[in-house]
């Protein structure tokens, strides 16, 4: 029985759109290619999206990387800075506690009593004196407290020439020069010892100083030290400290360098004898302790005890002082390591002339 083409299809559906196309390919073929294209571009999206998504994250870890030396660096700045205050605050905190720490600066017996009874005073120049400006030999020693050869002279000298002062017939005449030893601050010495000398104790300071030196070394003559020995001498501080700030003695300091280099000295110790440096056969000075000693008593020998000191004090100042070459003794002449030293050549005046006693 033939279909009624008004009847439904038997199979109770009607034909797919493909199927009434005429034999074109089928719609749900279309629909998987688009959807694998659909597919490839959302991997290739993924893709992309991954590939800058790990950039993006090496850029960050790169970042943080770079912010954590940036941190590390930082720290070791803030720790090295720390480290360097901490360091420069301990040296302020050893040097405060150094400087306010008194020194022990002792003062010897022997500087309190060896020169009870003997005269003193200064020249016309400022140089302290023992002895009478009257006496029949005048003894100049140009000497300095940072000078290890004027200490060994000192130490072996000293009372000789305080004995023959003693005596009566003797003037020694110390001018204060620095510079010509290794001792640090020499020259702060020697105005310690000139302002002292101002309270009338040159002689007192001038042995403390050359004790310290030999103590001390090259500590001798700190500032703390230095104030310490003013309190252990009952000085004025007051006084001191005024004569030291005013620079008081910076001329007499200055004349006694140019002195000594016009007449020839380049170094410390040196010595004039009524005027005249002494020396040996053999044209060189004098330096030695025995020497020098020596040389006193000659030059008092030529002095007959009807000699006034006047008529001494006008020898003295007749006298011009002969320069002779550098010693060659045991005891060594220690040249002139002042700024200045080899410069001036200023008018020598190498009297003795003595202001009234102190």
């Amino acid at each position: 029985m033939a279909n009624d083409p008004n009847k439904p299809n038997s199979s109770g559906s009607n034909p797919s759109p493909s199927e009434s196309s005429g034999g074109g390919r089928p719609q749900s073929e279309n629909d998987r290619i688009r959807q694998r294209r659909a597919e490839r571009r959302a991997q290739e999206e993924a893709a992309t999206s991954a590939s800058a998504s790990k950039a993006e994250s090496a850029t960050s870890r790169t970042a943080l990387r770079r912010q954590e030396r940036e941190q590390e660096k930082q720290r070791r700045r803030l720790t090295t800075s720390a480290i360097v205050i901490g360091v420069i605050a301990l040296l302020i905190a050893v040097a405060v506690i150094a400087t306010q720490t008194p020194a022990d600066a002792p003062i010897p017996d022997y500087a309190l009593t060896r020169y009870e009874g003997i005269q003193t005073g200064t020249t016309q120049n400022g140089y302290p004196r023992l002895g009478s400006a009257d006496a029949n030999v005048i003894v100049i020693e140009y000497s300095s407290f940072d000078c290890s050869s004027c200490l060994t002279l000192h130490t072996e000298a000293m009372d000789g020439i305080i004995e023959r002062v003693r005596a009566g017939n003797v003037a020694y005449i110390f001018a204060p020069r620095f510079g010509t030893g290794s001792i640090v601050n020499g020259q702060g010495a020697a105005e310690a010892a000139l302002c002292a000398g101002e309270q009338g104790m040159f002689w007192q300071m001038h042995d403390a100083l050359f004790n310290w030196h030999a103590t001390f070394g090259n500590q001798a003559f700190t500032n703390n030290r230095i104030t310490t020995g003013v309190s252990a001498l009952n000085l004025n501080r007051g006084n001191f400290d005024g004569c030291v700030r005013l620079d008081s003695t910076v001329g007499i300091l200055d004349r006694a360098r140019q002195e000594a280099i016009a007449a020839g000295f380049p170094g410390t110790p040196a010595f004039t004898i009524n005027g005249i440096q002494p020396v040996n056969d053999e044209g060189l000075p004098l330096v030695t302790a025995p020497d020098i000693l020596a040389a006193i008593d000659a030059a008092l020998a030529q002095f007959s005890t009807t000699t006034t000191g006047a008529d001494a004090q006008a020898t003295l100042e007749a006298v011009v002082p002969e320069a002779t070459p550098e010693a060659t003794s045991s005891v060594e002449v220690t040249p002139d390591t002042s700024a200045a030293g080899a410069d001036a050549t200023p008018e020598v005046d190498l009297t003795a002339e003595a202001t009234p006693e102190s």
